[in-house]
This record gives C-alpha cells, sequence and structure tokens, in this order.
C-alpha cells in the first residue's frame, strides 16, 4: 500500500500542472459562453435554448478529449528518464501500470462532473433546462481517445523495426482517413428548406438533433465500452512496460 500511495503522489505531483491548465481552459471557454449568452438577452427564448444546447454539445466534446488526453504527462515521464530508471526500483509491472489507469479513471471522472455541472452553468445563462445527455456525449469522446491510445500501443508493440512502424502507421492513416471522409454519411441534414436567414439558427438545431439521435442509439453501451477500452488498455500498457524490460 505505501508503493501505491508513493506513485499516487509521484503522478499527482506530475500531472497537476497538466491537468490544471486543462481546467482553466475549460472554465475560459465556459465563462465565455456564459457571458455570450448572457449578453444576447434580447434575443428569443428558442435562440437561446438552441444556442444553449449547442455550446453544451461542444462544451461535452471539448471536455471529453481534455480529460482523457494525459499525453503530456507521458511525455514529461519520458523526458524525465522514468521509465528507464523505474526498473531499477522495487516496483512491479502491475503497480506502475494500475496507478496510471487509475489517474486516467480518475480524470475522467471528475470530467464527467465538470460537464455536468458546465452544461448547468450554461442553461442557467440561457433560462433553460440543462441536457444531461451531453454526459454520453463526453463519454463518447473520451473513449474515442482512449481507443487512439489503444492502437498507438499496438503499433509500438507489433512494430519489430522502424520499416515495420512506419509502414503500419501509413495503415493506420489511411484507415483514420477512410472514416473521416465516411463519416459526414451518418449526418443527413438537408438545408433545402431552410430560409437563409433562419439557417444561423436552424444549423446548431441540426447538429444537436443529429448528434443526440445517434447518443440515443449507442448510450446504454458506453459504459461497458469504457471498462472493455480500460481493461484493453491497461493490458496493453503492461505489455508495454513488459517489453521495455526485456
Amino acid at each position: 500500500m505505501r508503493k501505491y500511495k508513493s506513485l499516487l503522489f509521484r503522478e499527482y505531483k506530475l500531472s497537476r500542472n497538466h491537468y490544471l491548465f486543462r481546467l482553466v481552459i475549460l472554465t475560459l471557454f465556459l465563462g465565455l459562453v456564459f457571458l455570450a449568452i448572457l449578453l444576447n438577452h434580447d434575443e428569443s427564448q428558442e435562440t437561446k435554448n438552441s444556442i444553449s444546447i449547442f455550446m453544451s454539445l461542444l462544451f461535452a466534446i471539448i471536455t471529453g478529449f481534455v480529460c482523457a488526453d494525459d499525453a503530456g504527462v507521458y511525455r514529461s515521464d519520458i523526458n524525465a528518464g522514468w521509465y528507464t530508471y523505474s526498473y531499477c526500483l522495487p516496483i512491479s509491472l502491475f503497480e506502475k501500470s494500475f496507478v496510471r489507469y487509475f489517474i486516467k479513471a480518475l480524470a475522467i471522472l471528475i470530467g464527467a462532473g465538470i460537464t455536468a455541472l458546465g452544461c448547468q452553468i450554461i442553461a442557467i445563462g440561457a433560462d433553460a433546462e440543462a441536457d444531461m445527455r451531453m454526459l454520453f456525449v463526453f463519454l463518447l469522446m473520451a473513449e474515442i481517445y482512449l481507443l487512439f491510445q489503444i492502437v498507438i500501443h499496438v503499433v509500438s508493440l507489433m512494430a519489430k523495426d522502424v520499416r515495420k512502424s512506419k509502414t503500419m502507421w501509413g495503415i493506420v492513416c489511411a484507415a483514420a482517413l477512410g472514416i473521416i471522409v465516411w463519416a459526414p454519411n451518418l449526418i443527413s441534414i438537408d438545408f433545402s428548406d431552410v430560409p437563409k436567414d433562419e439557417l444561423g439558427v436552424a444549423l446548431p438545431n441540426m447538429i444537436v438533433e443529429t448528434a443526440m439521435k445517434w447518443i440515443d442509439k449507442i448510450d446504454l453501451f458506453l459504459f461497458p465500452l469504457l471498462i472493455i477500452l480500460f481493461v484493453a488498455g491497461f493490458i496493453l500498457t503492461y505489455k508495454t512496460y513488459e517489453r521495455r524490460k526485456m
């Protein structure tokens, strides 16, 4: 237990500035959105509701990526030589992997709270009801980032040399580009019946309706998927540490 406390304290000292900076960014974004909604007091309630729900969606997306991202902490560990020095310490690979994913889980849990609070603040500014389905949007964005990290681990474990690594990354990039090109097909938005002067309000509504339609289809699978991604990420992280030790 003492080793876990020491490792957690090390992670806290290393990552606090990383997450504090992101918290400041989220706070500034939330403050600007809240202020913008308050200043638009002459707008109709329907317009303010549209702005509120669209900004809540955007806030959930940003928070999901921000809270799941620990690349800065990872780079700091590499620059400090931790991944070499740690093998000289009486610390098991399981303990190192567990602490890293415990901090990641804690960051995502706190991020969910920030998302719920942020959506509530935005809704208060617009005098509207908060849509707590944005928590599922947050979770989906966090899972996309976790999946991206898993792909990085898989490539690093499978590539035996630099040449094979470049080949595999080329395949991954081509697949990612294909998904990006294909993804708009999931969104069917028809602007033909929307007057040009109403497009500014109609477009955010269409984006939100489309996003929520997909979220309603997959919301029950998001939490089990999060557990699967955590388990897979933990195993691959352990394997990565194990490979470095050899």
